[in-house]
């Protein structure tokens, strides 16, 4: 009778500590799982930062795979890929930039102002001025609510040489302080 009873004593109380092993290893603040998961968002931000340093110096494959690397387990993955498409572009890969750009319009749906801002930035580097407008006019329907956006509108309408659209911009421009005094007495002769 006391072998029985230690017996059963001893297989619940192994049963008990089974369950929450399992229970330490599955769920739980201070769990396998989580443990993991911090793990893998610690890597992503280290990626990150090693990434932005690299876009910096101007390593742009290197920042560019670092940041993509970067963006998996990142909380908020929007810089990496507009970051990433920015190093794509200086590599002259298009294709890859018009998929970061995308992608980082998915992860980040309230962000189009901004991607769109990325890409006219960058036709503007590549020449391609009627595209960068293209590309502002298709996001940004108020473009008064974003100064920055009517800086670079005024670039691309400056090289078309479309001076009545710079005209009209010269209000909002000198409203957001967009440009010097002299710059919108120039821009205004």
């Amino acid at each position: 009778l006391w072998v029985g009873l230690l017996l059963l004593l001893l297989s619940v109380l192994s049963i008990y500590l089974l369950m929450q092993l399992i229970y330490r290893i599955v769920g739980g603040r201070r769990s396998l799982v989580s443990w993991l998961g911090t793990r893998k968002t610690r890597n992503a931000q280290r990626l990150s930062t090693r990434g932005l340093i690299s876009f910096t110096e101007g390593n742009w494959q290197t920042a560019r795979r670092q940041l993509l690397r970067g963006a998996q387990h990142n909380e908020a993955p929007l810089l990496n890929y507009l970051l990433a498409a920015r190093a794509s572009a200086q590599l002259h890969d298009t294709e890859k930039v018009q998929e970061y750009l995308h992608t980082a319009g998915e992860v980040e749906p309230g962000a189009a102002v901004a991607v769109a801002v990325v890409l006219a930035e960058l036709k503007l580097q590549a020449g391609e001025n009627q595209q960068a407008v293209t590309a502002l006019a298709q996001a940004a329907g108020n473009a008064s609510r974003h100064p920055y956006v009517l800086s670079i509108l005024r670039q691309a309408y400056e090289g078309l040489n479309d001076w009545d659209r710079v005209l009209e911009l010269l209000p909002q421009l000198q409203k957001h302080k967009q440009l010097t005094h002299e710059d919108f007495e120039q821009l205004q002769r």
